[in-house]
């Protein structure tokens, strides 16, 4: 990496629902396996968490009257993330509260205990805004905060990465007042 310069790794949906007893910290090794040295290369890796997080899963917690299935990991779901080495998920998206305001909760203190930084949910609306600032980065990059939304926006999104891609940081931040407009979706308490 060139000096002055940083590299983001942004991954898609993750995603444990349905592999709650395989998905330990053993098979996590073993799935990022062909990916370690992809994932070695990156200054910070970033990645959606598309589903709540929290201890005996639905037994806990009442799922949300909702179309579609209502997704959650358990807490030891987590080691892929942690093998993984990601140091910030995102948590804008339409899965973060199928289990209601426990589940958003119980999510931001799993990611908390393992020093997981988190973007786009909190405690209140104002929280939810806040930047993610990951452990050892010192500040927050890129103003990293509720951008991200799930299915929604792509044309705008690939615009904004690639302008990143390539070095366009004045022009990528430009389009930072459409982003926010565009994707207020924060998950916020009350």
């Amino acid at each position: 990496m060139e000096q002055n310069t940083s590299s983001i790794l942004l991954a898609g949906d993750f995603c444990a629902d349905g592999l709650w007893d395989r998905l330990d910290r053993s098979y996590a090794r073993k799935a990022l396996a062909p990916m370690r040295d992809i994932l070695s290369d990156a200054d910070l890796r970033v990645v959606n968490l598309e589903n709540a997080v929290f201890e005996d899963g639905p037994l806990t917690a009442q799922a949300i009257t909702k179309q579609g299935p209502a997704l959650y990991a358990l807490p030891e779901n987590l080691a892929f993330l942690e093998e993984g080495r990601f140091e910030c998920a995102i948590l804008t998206n339409n899965h973060v509260g199928d289990f209601g305001e426990e589940g958003v909760l119980s999510t931001m203190r799993e990611l908390d205990r393992r020093g997981i930084a988190r973007v786009g949910a909190g405690e209140n609306i104002a929280r939810s805004y806040q930047p993610a600032a990951p452990a050892g980065h010192g500040h927050p990059l890129l103003g990293l905060r509720n951008v991200f939304t799930c299915e929604a926006h792509n044309e705008l999104m690939t615009t904004f990465f690639m302008l990143l891609a390539d070095g366009e940081l004045k022009r990528a931040r430009a389009m930072k007042e459409e982003i926010l407009t565009l994707t207020k979706m924060p998950v916020g308490l009350p």
